[in-house]
């Protein structure tokens, strides 16, 4: 990735999966500011119908683990099926292991907007 964020001359795309309307309007803002392109989806079925008819590739599955109709660590292991390369950032307000057995990075609700982008950054360029 280039210092202004983009991979390839082109922006990373990131996909947004949270049920909680409020956080997931305020994450996709700071992401658009931040110059990502961004997609939304209010649970891991939306996701997965956004991500089938999104032609481009999806750098980063940013999502909620626990939602309703489809959770976030299924939703990464379906998306996975088709895009083996996608990265993976958890959010969550479940406290416990801010480590995935799969090795994947988690951010615990509450969580500063700065901290978030940086942790985005961090995985984009890792």
């Amino acid at each position: 990735m280039n210092t202004n964020g983009h991979l390839a001359g082109r922006k990373p795309t990131v996909l947004v999966t949270e049920d909680e309307e409020g956080i997931r309007d305020l994450v996709r803002t700071t992401l658009e500011e931040s110059g990502y392109k961004v997609l939304s989806a209010c649970d891991g079925r939306d996701a997965l119908e956004r991500a089938q008819s999104y032609a481009g590739p999806i750098d980063l599955l940013l999502t909620d683990r626990v939602m309703p109709r489809l959770g976030g660590r299924e939703l990464a292991k379906r998306l996975r099926a088709n895009r083996p390369a996608l990265k993976v950032l958890y959010i969550t307000g479940y406290y416990g292991n801010t480590r995935d057995e799969e090795a994947e990075t988690v951010v615990l609700k509450p969580f500063s907007l700065e901290s978030l982008r940086d942790k985005v950054r961090e995985i984009l360029e890792s």
